[in-house]
């Protein structure tokens, strides 16, 4: 490898890293898994008759069924890991009295916002997101459900027949608007930090202090 690949080669971002090794790689695995299983289980049927290619075709469904569970647990893996980061930078800009990590990501998002203007991404994308999250986890996948007698529900895009629907083009969209906002949230918040604080030391690739 010559000098000028090196220079090419551009270091991923450090929220980049967490989800991949956290999230991402693992939802990999596990849809490679299934593939696997799913085509041992048909391999072992005659397709040639009728009644087996009918057992084929419940076998497909039901790892359909658990491709729909992983892309599920992924993006809640995925919403917690930017929830996490978003609190971190929100916290930096925040006085040591007012600094927490019980609010909520849209409650980050504002606080943020209301700091810095024009977001890449709009606050209403990752609600949508916390949404289909919440549904997961607290209301059997269902699209539409009941929060302390409040109605909830999630975007049509991300359900079908009344259940979430979260494919895996979906949550690589997602990703990719959680990527961009931390970036662009990090780069205002050490601009600010900067200006009230001057430069910062770095320890780990992490400021000191602030």
């Amino acid at each position: 490898m010559d000098e000028s690949e090196f220079e090419e080669y551009e270091v991923p971002h450090e929220f980049e890293i967490d989800v991949q090794t956290v999230v991402l790689i693992n939802h990999k695995l596990v849809l490679e898994s299934i593939d696997r299983a799913e085509a041992e289980e048909v391999a072992k049927l005659d397709l040639t008759d009728e009644n087996q290619r009918g057992v084929a075709t419940w076998i497909e469904r039901q790892h359909d069924e658990f491709r729909r569970a992983a892309n599920n647990l992924a993006l809640v893996g995925l919403v917690t890991r930017f929830h996490h980061w978003l609190t971190f930078l929100a916290n930096r800009i925040r006085d040591d009295k007012h600094k927490s990590f019980d609010r909520s990501i849209a409650k980050e998002l504002r606080f943020l916002n209301s700091k810095f203007k024009n977001a890449p991404v709009e606050e209403a994308v990752f609600e949508k997101l916390v949404d289909v999250r919440d549904s997961i986890i607290h209301a059997n996948s269902q699209a539409s459900w009941k929060f302390r007698g409040t109605p909830r529900q999630i975007d049509p895009k991300f359900s079908r027949l009344d259940e979430v629907n979260f494919t895996e083009a979906d949550l690589r969209e997602a990703f990719q608007n959680a990527l961009l906002a931390v970036g662009w949230y990090e780069h205002q918040v050490e601009q600010w930090v900067e200006a009230k604080y001057g430069p910062q030391v770095l320890l780990g690739g992490k400021p000191v202090g602030h």
